[in-house]
């Protein structure tokens, strides 16, 4: 749990609408296919929305 809110950049003890609304900050800039054409930065950005999406799914289920 301490991991996965550190991935959304929150603190300990954060509101559900408070993951939620940092999912979506940071979705909206890392989203794979919102970044350039380069494939390493592709591949980047697919893992890092992969841990994003992760770290989201396990604060909110």
């Amino acid at each position: 749990r301490r991991r996965a809110l550190e991935v959304l950049g929150l603190r300990e003890g954060a509101t559900e609408v408070e993951i939620r609304r940092a999912f979506r900050r940071l979705a909206a800039v890392l989203h794979p296919d919102l970044g350039g054409s380069q494939p390493a930065e592709h591949a980047r950005r697919t893992a890092r929305f992969a841990e994003l999406s992760a770290a989201y799914h396990l604060l909110v289920a």
